[in-house]
């Protein structure tokens, strides 16, 4: 299976200023945007409040910040809480944040596409 990687842009809802642009890896596994514990500094203004996170193997405490305008490639911009998590290589981008744009993944073609219509059911 091929990986999908997308470029993100992440701006914060109190300060315009704090931003950043980064490649992240679509992972279906994760449920919201992910990055690694290093980008909180750009985020001074956002209030970080403490959870946990379930991987394959053990519990991970993680910062999560809300209030987030997070754009992925030529998709619309949307809300989005972000998750900060120590030990983590690389950003994610969970299947929350795709449902919210909407988009969804081409399998065939290893690649996002626009969802035409919501399921309502």
């Amino acid at each position: 299976m091929g990986r999908i990687v997308q470029r993100v842009k992440i701006q914060s809802f109190v300060n315009k200023d704090e931003k950043v642009e980064v490649d992240a890896l679509v992972d279906m596994g994760a449920s919201i945007m992910a990055l690694p514990s290093k980008y909180k500094n750009i985020f001074k203004s956002t209030e970080l409040y403490d959870a946990e996170s379930v991987t394959a193997a053990w519990f991970v405490p993680v910062k999560i910040g809300a209030g987030f305008i997070v754009q992925v490639a030529d998709f619309r911009p949307t809300s989005a809480d972000i998750a900060f998590i120590d030990g983590l290589d690389e950003p994610l981008i969970g299947y929350t944040l795709l449902e919210a744009i909407p988009v969804a993944v081409d399998m065939l073609g290893h690649r996002l596409v626009p969802v035409k219509y919501l399921d309502m059911k």
